[in-house]
C-alpha cells in the first residue's frame, strides 16, 4: 500500500515537473516570437516613415492619400482590438497617436 502511493506521489510530482517545464518553455517560444515581431514593426514602422517622407517632398497630394489609408487602417485596427481587450485599444491606441504626430501631419 505504501509503495503505490509512493509510486503514485512520485508520478505526480514527474507530471507537475514536466507540465511546469512545458509551460515555461511555451511562454518563452511566445515571448520570443513576440519580440521577433516587435523588432519587425519596429523596422516598417521606420522604413514607412523614411518613405512617406520622400513622398511628401515629391508629391504633396499623393502623400496625403497614403496618410489616409494609413490612418484609416490605424483606426479600423484599434476598434478591432476595442472590441477584444483593452490592452490592444492602449496599444492601437497609442500607435495612432505616434503616427498621426510624426507621419500624418
Amino acid at each position: 500500500m505504501k509503495n503505490k502511493k509512493l509510486a503514485e506521489n512520485s508520478n505526480l510530482k514527474s507530471y507537475q515537473r514536466v507540465s511546469n517545464e512545458l509551460a515555461a518553455a511555451q511562454i518563452k517560444l511566445l515571448t520570443s516570437k513576440i519580440a521577433f515581431f516587435f523588432v519587425s514593426l519596429e523596422k516598417a514602422f521606420k522604413e514607412l516613415s523614411y518613405e512617406m517622407d520622400l513622398l511628401a517632398k515629391v508629391d504633396d497630394q499623393v502623400h496625403g492619400e497614403y496618410a489616409k489609408m494609413l490612418n484609416g487602417f490605424l483606426i479600423r485596427r484599434w476598434r478591432k482590438e476595442r472590441g477584444s481587450r483593452e490592452g490592444g485599444v492602449v496599444n492601437y491606441f497609442l500607435l495612432l497617436r505616434i503616427m498621426k504626430k510624426h507621419y500624418l501631419s
